[in-house]
């Protein structure tokens, strides 16, 4: 990621066009989105009438409905290794024929839900991706970063997932 980021400011600054390039980048932070997400629900919505699915499935007016978001996205059927963190997974993605921003951070699809999908998708993904990669980029050049110790793998509460709040993160600043 430092080496991408390098290159990529060297030659067009802090610019959207620069976040564009960090592919890495976006598919280091996908990834942890993914695994990590904002829980094992997402999407909510409320019904605001009486609605029936096609299979019979129906839900009252007032039912507050929601994506089962965390089981998704550890899918073996839609992810290869899926319980596995693996930072390049949607940068390789990518690299196929016809998939160039499919896989981006900010692309929703009925497989990959933090920001939605449809037209109720999150119309802030796009800001909230760039400001992502732009801190990462600034932390990646400028620190070297590692964790202390053995820290425990992320914490469910309800339907929310935490990092360890035990765990130890040093950065040092890199010499220029």
């Amino acid at each position: 990621m430092r080496e991408e980021a390098e290159e990529v400011v060297s030659q067009d600054g802090w610019s959207k066009v620069s976040m564009q390039k960090m592919r890495r980048i976006d598919s280091f932070l996908k990834e942890v989105q993914r695994m990590i997400g904002i829980g094992d629900i997402s999407m909510s919505r409320l019904a605001m009438q009486d609605f029936t699915f096609s299979d019979g499935t129906f839900v009252p007016k007032g039912s507050l409905v929601s994506a089962a978001s965390g089981p998704m996205h550890q899918d073996e059927e839609f992810y290869e290794d899926a319980e596995i963190f693996n930072p390049w997974r949607f940068v390789d993605m990518r690299e196929e024929e016809g998939e160039g921003t499919k896989h981006q951070m900010v692309s929703t699809s009925l497989e990959y839900v933090p920001f939605g999908h449809g037209r109720h998708a999150c119309p802030g993904r796009f800001f909230a991706a760039n400001e992502l990669k732009a801190m990462m980029a600034h932390l990646v050049m400028n620190y070297d970063i590692k964790l202390e110790g053995q820290p425990q793998g992320p914490k469910q509460w309800a339907s929310a997932i935490f990092p360890d709040p035990k765990a130890e993160i040093m950065f040092k600043k890199r010499d220029s």
